[in-house]
């Protein structure tokens, strides 16, 4: 009868973290559900650098085409990388860093 006590227990162990984990996951899911994924990107192309938004409206632009690569950093500044130059600017869109390439035939990259 222990035995049988043990096994009964060690069967609805299992079962009952699977439903208390459930109960918990679900009502995120549900939430998260309704509200659709979008996001605005950052575009370092040949004809334009800057941030697109999520209906393909130009958000922020830096004035400067054909640039390398670029960041979005976690302060929100934004750090970008040209052929000549290095740029940082800050959320007023101010240049706040920049780094010029020191010799004619040399070259930036990321």
């Amino acid at each position: 009868m222990h035995n049988l006590k043990t096994l009964f227990r060690f069967l609805l162990l299992p079962i009952g973290i699977m439903l208390s984990s459930m109960l918990a996951i679900e009502p995120n899911n549900i939430n998260n559900a309704k509200k659709p994924i979008s996001h605005s990107f950052f575009m370092a192309g040949p004809e334009f650098t800057g941030i697109i938004g999520e209906g393909g409206e130009e958000i922020w632009n830096s004035g400067k085409k054909g640039a390398r690569d670029g960041y979005v950093l976690p302060n929100g500044n934004i750090l970008i990388c040209w052929g000549d130059e290095v740029r940082e600017y800050n959320a007023n869109k101010e240049v706040i860093f920049t780094f010029k390439k020191s010799a004619p035939k040399n070259e930036l990259g990321t």
